[in-house]
């Protein structure tokens, strides 16, 4: 998409969100820098990313919205690709709690 390979970082060693906060945090200090993720997973990684003391500007990518045209009735039924949505947002949700009961 036009960024410079030098100028991108990929992180692939940490375990979790919040162990890639405190490691990136170390690498780039204070400094901003655009934080590319999922977007379902964006508000999470921001809050875990703000508690590092790091201000990244959100690069959301990855969205789960499908434009519907028409309703039919099969609308009325959830379908796999519901219960991934539903799984995402469950584990994103969680993953928030727990971030904030850890404090």
């Amino acid at each position: 998409m036009g960024v410079n390979e030098k100028d991108m970082m990929r992180e692939n060693k940490s375990l979790d969100t919040a162990d890639q906060a405190k490691m990136l945090s170390r690498i780039v200090g204070r400094k901003r820098f655009i934080l590319v993720t999922s977007a379902i997973h964006m508000p999470r990684s921001m809050a875990l990313f703000h508690k590092f003391g790091m201000d990244p500007i959100p690069a959301p990518t990855n969205y789960m919205v499908v434009k519907q045209s028409r309703f039919h009735p099969g609308m009325l039924f959830p379908d796999s690709r519901s219960l991934h949505s539903m799984e995402a947002a469950i584990h994103e949700y969680l993953g928030l709690i727990w971030m904030h009961v850890q404090r």
